[in-house]
C-alpha cells in the first residue's frame, strides 16, 4: 500500500546546488522545506502465512515414500508422500472389466433392440397386407351379393317370362285344335314356351352361381379378419418385445455409466495414493514415518508457503474508528528501517471480548525475503496528516552522542549543527523537530560534507602560513 494519496503532499528532494570539492567529485546538497506528512500510531503485529496447511490421507494404506522433511522446500505439485497403492491398483483393473462387461451388455441389448424393431416392422407390414386383404375380400363379397341380386331378378323376369309364354301356348295350342290358326303359328308359340324355360333355368343356374360366389366371398372375409387377428396379435407381441429391449437397453445404459462412475471413483483413490503439494513452500512437520498404516484423515505432513504473508495487529477500540477511516498504513520490519509494501488491509467487524480489542490483517506483497512466520513487525496506521520539516535520512550524522547536519552557510562551507529528530516518515525521510529552518541547505552525505569542510581548513591553514 503506498504511503501518498490523495490530499497528501510528500514533496521529493531536489538537489538543487553544488560545491567543488575537486575536480573528481561534487558535495551535494538539498533544500529543507516544510511538507505534509502522515502521522503514524505504531503498533505491535507478527507475520504469519496465508497458506499454511496439513495434508491428510484421503485413503488407507501403507505409507512408501517421504521425500521430504521439516524445513526441505517443496515445489506446487511435488509428490511429499507415496502410498501402497495394489489394492487401489487392483480396484480400477476391476472398475475397468466392470465397464467392458457393461458395454457388451448394452452392446448385446442394442442388437435385440434393433431385432424388436425389426419384427416389429414386419408385424405391421402384415398386419396392414392383412388389412388390405379384408378390404378386398369385403369388397368382392359385396360384389358377389350385387352379382346374386341381379341374378335372382333374372330368374324372376324369365319366370314372369315363362308364365307368359304358357299361357300363351295354352291359347295358341286351344286355337290350333279347332283348326283356326296355322300349324307355323302354333310351332313358334311351343318353340318360345321352350326358349322361356330354357331362360329359366340359365337365370336359375346363374342365381345359384352368384349364390355360391357370395358364400365363397364370405368365406375369404372370414379367412381375412382371421389374418388381420393374428396380424395384430403379432404386432401386440413385437411392441411387448420392443418395450422389453428398451427397457433392457436402459439398465444397460444405466450399468455402463455406474460402471464408469465406479472406475473414476477407483482411479481418484488410486490418485489419494501420491499425494502432491497444493502449493510451494516449506515442510514445518512431517506426522507419519515410512511403513506406517494410515488411514483415511490421518495428517501426513503440514507446511506454510513464504510467498504470501500478511501481518496480524490488534488495534485497541478507541482508534478502530480512525483506522477504519485512513485505511491506511505501513509494515516496518523489526530488525531494520525498511518498509514492507502493504497490498491490501482486512479490518474484522468484531472486536475480542477478551481484549476490547479489533484484529486487522495487512496482506504483503509476494517475495518478501527474510521475513518468516511469526516474526514480529511495527505497523504504522495513519491517524492524520501534520506540517512539518523532512530531511533524508542518509543526510543525518551521527557523532558520539550528537546528532546533526552538516548546514551549508552563504560562503558554501558546510558546518555540523545538532538537530532533534521525530518520527521516520517512511524508510527514506526523517521528521526533524528543531534545529533547522525551512530553506537551509544540508549536505546530503556527511562523510563528503567532513571531508570537504577538513580540506578547507587545511587550505585556510597553508594560505595563513604563506602570508607569514
Amino acid at each position: 500500500m503506498k504511503l501518498v494519496q490523495t490530499g497528501m503532499l510528500i514533496v521529493g528532494f531536489l538537489i538543487v546546488n553544488k560545491y567543488a570539492l575537486s575536480d573528481e567529485q561534487a558535495l551535494k546538497t538539498v533544500q529543507v522545506a516544510e511538507q505534509i506528512v502522515p502521522e503514524l500510531l505504531y503498533l505491535d503485529g507478527h507475520i504469519e502465512a496465508i497458506n499454511q496447511s496439513t495434508v491428510s490421507a484421503q485413503t488407507n494404506g501403507v505409507i512408501e515414500e517421504l521425500p521430504y522433511d521439516v524445513d526441505d522446500r517443496v515445489e506446487r505439485g511435488s509428490m511429499i508422500a507415496k502410498i501402497r497403492s495394489k489394492n487401489q491398483q487392483a480396484g480400477v483393473q476391476q472398475a475397468k472389466a466392470g465397464i467392458s462387461e457393461a458395454t457388451a451388455g448394452a452392446n448385446q441389448a442394442k442388437a435385440s433392440l434393433g431385432q424388436a424393431q425389426a419384427g416389429l416392422s414386419e408385424a405391421k407390414a402384415g398386419l396392414s397386407q392383412a388389412k388390405a386383404e379384408e378390404q378386398r375380400a369385403q369388397a368382392a363379397s359385396q360384389q358377389a351379393n350385387a352379382n346374386f341380386q341381379q341374378a335372382q331378378a333374372g330368374v324372376q323376369e324369365a319366370q314372369a317370362l315363362l308364365k307368359e309364354a304358357q299361357a300363351d301356348f295354352g291359347r295358341i295350342s286351344e286355337i290350333y285344335t279347332r283348326r283356326l290358326i296355322p300349324r307355323a303359328d302354333y310351332d313358334r308359340s311351343e318353340a318360345a314356351l321352350s326358349t322361356a324355360k330354357a331362360r329359366v333355368n340359365s337365370a336359375q343356374a346363374q342365381a345359384a352361381a352368384a349364390q355360391a360366389q357370395a358364400e365363397s366371398a364370405k368365406a375369404q372375409i372370414a379367412s381375412a379378419r382371421s389374418l388381420v387377428e393374428a396380424a395384430s396379435a403379432r404386432v401386440g407381441s413385437a411392441d411387448a418385445a420392443l418395450a422389453a429391449a428398451s427397457a433392457t437397453v436402459d439398465a444397460s445404459k444405466a450399468n455402463q455409466e455406474a460402471a464408469k462412475a465406479q472406475a473414476t471413483q477407483a482411479t481418484e483413490v488410486l490418485g489419494y495414493t501420491s499425494l502432491v503439494a497444493p502449493y510451494s513452500g516449506i515442510v514445518t512437520q512431517r506426522h507419519v514415518q515410512v511403513g506406517e498404516t494410515v488411514n483415511i484423515g490421518t495428517p501426513i505432513m503440514t507446511g506454510i508457503s513464504l510467498d504470501q504473508l500478511r501481518v496480524v495487529v490488534e488495534v485497541p477500540q478507541r482508534m478502530i474508528n480512525q483506522v477504519r477511516a485512513r485505511g491506511k498504513a505501513v509494515v516496518q520490519a523489526d530488525d531494520s528501517f525498511e518498509y514492507l509494501p502493504v497490498k491490501s488491509m482486512t479490518i474484522f467487524p468484531y472486536a475480542d471480548p477478551k481484549t476490547n480489542a479489533f484484529q486487522v490483517r495487512l496482506n504483503l506483497q509476494e517475495g518478501q525475503d527474510k521475513l518468516y512466520p511469526g516474526m514480529f513487525v511495527k505497523v504504522g496506521f495513519v491517524m492524520g496528516d501534520s506540517k512539518g520539516l523532512v530531511i533524508p535520512k542518509q543526510a543525518v550524522a551521527i557523532r558520539s552522542e550528537v546528532i546533526g547536519v552538516y548546514v551549508i552557510n552563504e560562503q558554501g562551507l558546510p558546518s555540523l549543527r545538532q538537530i532533534r529528530l521525530g518520527k521516520e516518515v517512511d524508510s527514506q525521510q526523517v521528521k526533524v523537530l528543531a534545529g533547522l529552518s525551512p530553506h537551509e541547505q544540508i549536505a546530503l552525505d556527511p562523510v563528503q560534507a567532513a571531508i570537504y569542510l577538513k580540506k578547507q581548513r587545511e587550505h585556510t591553514l597553508n594560505e595563513g602560513e604563506s602570508h607569514d
